[in-house]
């Protein structure tokens, strides 16, 4: 038995569309070992099926409450629930994953005086047409960090990730902070805001939230905008970086870098670039301004820094008919 085993943990849980995954979902949520919970459904405007799907789980057990919203994004939709969370804890799961039976039971036991935030690992798990193996993303053993060490963490992701749902949080370090509305990789900028204001936060070196890749988002070969967004946060946290943690500025710096490279790959790779090629463009602009920093950041993996080389090279010998632009 451990000290907080009577505590209330609310689970929120933003649903859009999701009803072919929403009742394994829910039911993995309701099957907690801690079992004093309440579960925040927030419909945002489901037109499959989805919304009746929450009204009936409701039925069956008292802990859901559910709450329609037209649509507005999961952002909007986190907010909502935000407002009507009763517990000590607060957590979040997407509709189309799921979570082991005994997640919540083991980030509480470690939620003790001056800890903010519990965080566990992550089960990437692909359908199974994909024939792919599941991916575990878990530390070696517990880790305990103060805020500064925590952001290095999340900045290199490594002991830490950016995402909300393998993470319990004390309610009252989240009071004040929202998802930002309308904007994709929400998840970013609110995870670094809650971070500054944290004591220490501990990873508990297991995987216990598991991370399901619908087929229809891993399958398309459109350039999303979701990308970016993650850059744009990226330079923002960077500029933060800059000023109240100066010590993790390289680190910082590496994220945005890398979200660029990346960012303009998949650009070059999708099927609607020629849409998203002014966006390009500029983020070419910036790694060229940067790119002696670049070379000589150490938190820049090696190739990262030759598909940067090869991007610089590739534009400025950039042949047309045989005539170099």
């Amino acid at each position: 038995m451990h000290e907080n085993q009577d505590k209330l943990i609310s689970i929120i849980i933003p649903v859009y569309n999701v009803k072919d995954y929403l009742e394994k979902c829910i039911i993995s949520i309701l099957n907690q070992t801690h079992t004093k919970i309440e579960v925040i459904i927030i419909d945002d405007g489901s037109d499959d099926g989805s919304s009746e799907i929450c009204d009936e789980l409701a039925i069956i057990d008292k802990r859901i409450k559910v709450f329609h919203k037209k649509n507005g994004g999961p952002s909007s939709a986190r907010n909502m629930g935000l407002q009507y969370v009763e517990g000590e804890y607060i957590g979040f799961v997407d509709s189309d994953d799921y979570i082991s039976e005994d997640m919540y039971e083991s980030l509480i036991s470690y939620m003790k005086q001056g800890i903010d935030i519990v965080t566990c690992g992550r089960v990437i798990v692909y359908p199974e047409s994909y024939k792919k193996k599941r991916v575990v993303y878990a530390t070696s053993g517990i880790r305990k960090m103060t805020r500064e060490e925590a952001l290095e963490e999340a900045l290199q992701l490594k002991a830490l990730s950016f995402s909300v749902c393998d993470k319990l949080f004390r309610r009252e370090i989240l009071e004040g902070i929202i998802f930002p509305i309308k904007k994709t990789s929400e998840d970013l900028p609110f995870v670094y805001s809650v971070l500054k204001r944290s004591r220490f936060i501990i990873n508990i070196g297991q995987a216990k939230y598991f991370n399901y890749q619908r087929q229809n988002s891993i399958s398309r070969s459109e350039f999303s905008k979701r990308r970016i967004d993650f850059v744009l946060f990226s330079r923002d946290i960077l500029s933060d970086v800059n000023y109240h943690f100066p010590r993790l500025l390289k680190q910082a710096e590496a994220m945005y870098i890398k979200n660029i490279i990346i960012t303009i790959r998949n650009i070059e790779n999708s099927s609607n670039k020629d849409k998203f090629s002014e966006q390009s463009r500029r983020l070419y602009k910036v790694v060229r301004r940067m790119s002696i920093r670049i070379l000589n950041n150490q938190f820049i993996e090696g190739a990262i820094k030759k598909e940067l080389l090869h991007l610089l090279l590739r534009k400025l010998f950039h042949f047309s008919g045989g005539i170099m632009e």
